[in-house]
């Protein structure tokens, strides 16, 4: 406790909060300090439903049925009441996942790429460092 000083009696609330990260700035988001009420609530006491935040509305149910059926009706009406679901959840998700997807595969490409880079780092130093031996053990007979 000498850093954070003594813990505060911070109360229930009696209805969650709004969430911040839909007013916070930049900086805020890349950094996460949006989070810091939350966490100061956390170290004080154990959390309670009250505590945690709404839900952003991007994230609701209402939300994202309303997206679905707007698309999933659209092509009831161009096909002939035969939807098909993969498609309207492809215009509905499709561009969110396929940057995720993306995302996903370079982060697994470059953690299975990086042993071999750095394999390839170390060999190129002991060769370069043996080029360097060799040639300093001629330099050195070169003068003797």
């Amino acid at each position: 406790m000498l850093f954070f000083g003594k813990k505060k009696i911070i109360p229930v609330p009696d209805e969650p909060k709004e969430n911040p990260y839909v007013k916070a700035s930049l900086l805020s988001k890349i950094t996460y300090s949006w989070e810091n009420p939350i966490f100061k609530v956390g170290f004080n006491r154990p959390l309670q439903k009250n505590d945690l935040y709404l839900l952003h509305p991007r994230f609701k149910e209402e939300y994202n049925e309303k997206r679905f059926y707007t698309h999933w009706n659209e092509m009831k009406l161009t096909q002939d009441d035969k939807g098909n679901v993969y498609k309207a959840l492809w215009k509905v998700f499709g561009l969110e996942y396929s940057i995720a997807g993306i995302h996903k595969f370079v982060s697994d490409m470059a953690n299975l790429l990086s042993p071999v880079v750095l394999e390839m780092l170390l060999v190129s130093m002991i060769m370069k460092t043996r080029i360097e031996e060799k040639l300093m053990i001629s330099l050195v007979k070169r003068v003797i």
